[in-house]
């Protein structure tokens, strides 16, 4: 019995010792648990052997904490991403992305950031943490710009990082000291724009305090961060500025960032000067935005602004030889520049849509539907389109568009790019359901609602074969 106590007494301990062991390796830092003490012999990520709770040997300059800050920035990334449905709009994915990013990174300390960059300018390889640059640099700009900069200036002074042209996860984004500081700019007029726009001046006047940094190419970003903010100053700036170039720079970011309400039809004057000068900007990257305010009115202003006999030149391939045909194009290239732009002006390119689908222009509006629509539905490009279908007044506009939309339906049984190899069913196929509320919410003759139902039912009979076959292998 003695001995049985023993035992009894032993296994108590053990379970005690364990007990408190994993408590203290989970309780959080302001409980004043000694992390020196605890470390994780199963890596953190698969490949990461030498990574620890305590330790990462891509930062071996981070302490304890930071390090475990990075581990979990890394990992709440990874899980978003792997949300991420695979038809998402490419810049819809990236918008959201820099939410989420500065939002992890604007719950640190600024002291913390700054470590961050710091680490990361010496790190050999950064890991996920590369997808954290644009908003370290943001949120690092907007609270302390003076330490950002110098921070960036001193980094492309010594030849850092040491991993300058990774890209990140996003397209189109490669980290650079130049980046960096535009990055940093953009933070800072995001809290003080006027002060934002004064450095900027001040560094693009002396290229001698930035060193190897182009700064001055980056005069359209910041000036178009500070019409957003401060649009009267900026038009005022504008018209005060004489050098052609720099005029031709500030008009692109005027037109770009300054609010809704702006004086299109004045602005169409400047455009004009400015061609007067040799400096015309593009009128379809002018128009794209006049077009969300005033869709008729700027399409007209664009057709009547495109050299016809230039543009034949330079599209061999255009035959429109009437001049409502040459009409007609110009207005369609401004509106596929809306659709497709890289920035998230999707919502944008369907409102437009919507008031030409009311409007006199619904003829162009179909086009463009029918057009954007295609052969195939992509789930990220096609979808926003089918709310402008129930807005055209003419019924056989309305008709034609619902039905190329239901044959237009992608099956899941084929690997494109609209459902990705591996991940076909593992989503709902969202063009389908969403045709079929489109059905249900329309005003159709029994003839046509039959016809998209039959299409529709021809995808699903196609799924289900795909996945019989998938079953039987």
């Amino acid at each position: 019995m003695k001995s049985r106590a023993i035992l009894l007494l032993l296994a108590a301990l053990i379970v005690a010792g364990v007990t408190l062991a994993f408590r203290a390796a989970r309780a959080p830092e302001d409980q004043g648990a000694d992390f020196t003490a605890v470390t994780r012999e199963k890596p953190s990520k698969p490949g990461s052997a030498n990574r620890t709770l305590l330790h990462d040997e891509r930062y071996p300059e981070l302490d304890p904490a930071l390090t475990r800050i990075v581990h979990r920035l890394e990992a709440e990334l990874e899980e978003w991403q792997g949300k991420r449905p695979p038809y998402i709009h490419p810049a819809l994915h990236r918008k959201e992305w820099q939410e989420f990013t500065r939002a992890k990174i604007g719950q640190l300390q600024t002291e913390q950031i700054a470590a961050l960059a710091a680490a990361l300018d010496r790190a050999e390889e950064p890991g996920g943490m590369v997808d954290y640059v644009e908003a370290i640099y943001f949120v690092w700009g907007s609270r302390d710009h003076a330490a950002a900069r110098a921070h960036i200036l001193q980094a492309a002074a010594e030849g850092l990082p040491n991993w300058a042209g990774y890209t990140t996860s996003m397209p189109g984004s490669v980290f650079s000291n130049l980046e960096s500081y535009r990055i940093a700019n953009l933070g800072f007029a995001s809290s003080h724009p006027q002060e934002a726009w004064d450095v900027f001046l001040a560094d693009k006047d002396d290229p001698a305090a930035t060193g190897s940094l182009e700064t001055r190419t980056l005069l359209y970003d910041v000036f178009k961060a500070y019409s957003g903010a401060l649009p009267r100053e900026a038009l005022r700036l504008y018209q005060g500025e004489q050098d052609p170039d720099t005029r031709r720079d500030m008009f692109y970011g005027y037109v770009t960032g300054a609010p809704a309400g702006q004086d299109w039809e004045m602005l169409s004057g400047e455009f004009d000067r400015l061609a007067a000068l040799g400096k015309s900007p593009e009128p379809d990257e002018f128009t794209t935005r006049w077009v969300v305010e005033e869709p008729e009115r700027a399409l007209e202003w664009f057709a009547a602004h495109v050299d016809r006999e230039d543009f034949k030149r330079t599209h061999p391939f255009f035959s429109g030889d009437e001049p409502q045909d040459f009409d007609s194009r110009m207005k369609m290239l401004v509106l596929g520049e809306l659709y497709h732009s890289t920035e998230y002006r999707l919502p944008e390119a369907v409102a437009v849509l919507q008031q030409l689908a009311g409007g006199a222009d619904e003829a162009l509006a179909a086009r463009a539907v029918s057009q954007f629509i295609g052969g195939t539905m992509s789930p990220s490009y096609g979808l926003p389109l089918l709310a402008v279908i129930p807005r055209f007044r003419s019924s056989q506009f309305r008709e034609e568009l619902f039905l190329q939309a239901a044959r237009a339906v992608p099956s899941r049984e084929f690997t494109t790019e609209h459902y990705p190899a591996g991940l076909s069913f593992d989503y709902p196929n969202v063009c389908l359901d969403a045709v079929r509320a489109l059905a249900a919410e329309m005003e159709l003759p029994d003839e046509v609602r039959q016809q998209g139902e039959a299409a529709l039912r021809q995808v699903e009979a196609q799924e289900a074969e795909c996945q019989r076959n998938s079953r039987g292998q």
